[in-house]
């Protein structure tokens, strides 16, 4: 089993992946081995068929965390450098900021040690109140990196805002969103990010997973 992606893989050295599905999702092209057809739901190309490698796990080594700005909405992307058949691969993984996804591995994020390898599984359930729970377990030298940030120790972290929309209740993660924001540029210098050629450059983000805050 190789090491990075649970799968085969396509494209050049950087590889770009979402979470659709709760699987780590590369999109490519028709005719690639393994492509798996799938309807887009959302956006302007809503209805359109694309194709993609899913993914069950990937690991490899943090390098580092960059925000990117989208119309769509605002991602961080983590770079991972891998060893994928015995190719070294760079690895960008693009998470919305406000998803469950993003949020449950920035929680566990100052447990990590930089210096050594993880692995990423994400997840998605239904708990005892039938309501979908979504995110991503980290794991390093075969033990399970539980969250820094809790209900019980908040370790400083905002509360987030609840506020009404509409007749509608909601929480507003803006501060917390500031709070991850800092914790990261305290990690990585902006400066050492990855550059993309044009033609490399990652496409509009295609996660269409539940944005489901945390509850505390």
């Amino acid at each position: 089993m190789s090491e990075g992606l649970e799968n085969t893989f396509s494209g050049r050295k950087n590889i770009y992946l979402s979470i659709i599905n709760s699987l780590f999702a590369q999109r490519v092209d028709k005719d690639t081995p393994n492509a798996v057809p799938r309807l887009l739901s959302k956006g302007v190309n809503a209805g359109s068929e694309v194709y993609e490698l899913l993914f069950n796990k990937v690991t490899g080594k943090i390098t580092n965390i960059k925000e990117r700005e989208s119309k769509f909405g605002n991602t961080f992307q983590i770079t991972i450098e891998a060893t994928i058949k015995d190719e070294e691969r760079i690895l960008i993984l693009d998470l919305p900021v406000s998803s469950s996804h993003c949020t449950s591995f920035l929680m566990r994020f100052p447990n990590i040690d930089l210096s050594e390898k993880v692995s990423l599984l994400s997840y998605s359930f239904e708990d005892e109140n039938k309501k979908q729970r979504s995110g991503i377990s980290v794991f390093q030298n075969n033990e399970k990196i539980l969250p820094y940030f809790t209900a019980e120790e908040k370790n400083g972290l905002p509360e987030l805002e609840k506020k009404v929309f509409k007749g509608k209740t909601v929480y507003d993660d803006t501060l917390r969103i500031e709070y991850f924001r800092k914790m990261i540029l305290s990690k990585f210098s902006q400066n050492e990010a990855p550059k993309f050629s044009q033609n490399e450059a990652p496409k509009e983000s295609q996660n269409e997973e539940n944005s489901e805050k945390v509850p505390f």
